[in-house]
């Protein structure tokens, strides 16, 4: 209850919106004035979502099942990352209407969030982290729409 920022992460699926949990939780938030709860929405790249799904696929088929994700300096885990990485051939049959309806899902989210009066924000993971004005001009967003944070001379 103290806390100034909280984050979490739910991955899009078909069913998400439909779950009470979630409408629940959204709803608490829209309800929540003092203080006041901002959502910032992390829109994640399609096809980066098809891929992970593959490769995370790949790993536990071949019964080498890899962590999502590797602590900071794990050299052993981001081999298993890297290796599973080489292995993999991305099936391009389904391909195309997989990413549409990813996307589609995340349009939903975004849908979803303002019918229901949520305050939030999306951004971009490529933009805030690509290195460049972009991710400067991104981070700017974030800070300004919670109303902390630097908002100038990011470099």
């Amino acid at each position: 209850p103290s806390a100034g920022i909280v984050g979490t992460k739910w991955k899009i699926v078909d069913e998400l919106l439909v779950y009470n949990g979630v409408k629940s939780a959204l709803q608490f938030i829209r309800q929540s004035h003092h203080p006041e709860i901002k959502v910032i929405r992390n829109r994640r790249n399609a096809l980066d979502i098809v891929i992970s799904r593959d490769k995370h696929k790949l790993s536990k088929n071949q019964g080498n099942v890899i962590s999502a994700h590797c602590e900071k300096g794990d050299k052993e885990c981001l081999g298993k990352h890297l290796n599973a990485s080489k292995a993999m051939n991305l099936p391009t049959k389904n391909l195309l209407s997989n990413l549409k309806r990813i996307s589609q899902q995340e349009d939903g989210v975004d849908r979803y969030l303002q019918e229901m009066g949520i305050p939030h924000v999306s951004v971009s993971y490529e933009r805030l982290y690509s290195g460049d004005e972009t991710a400067l001009a991104e981070w700017r967003r974030v800070f300004e729409f919670i109303g902390t944070g630097p908002t100038d001379n990011l470099t």
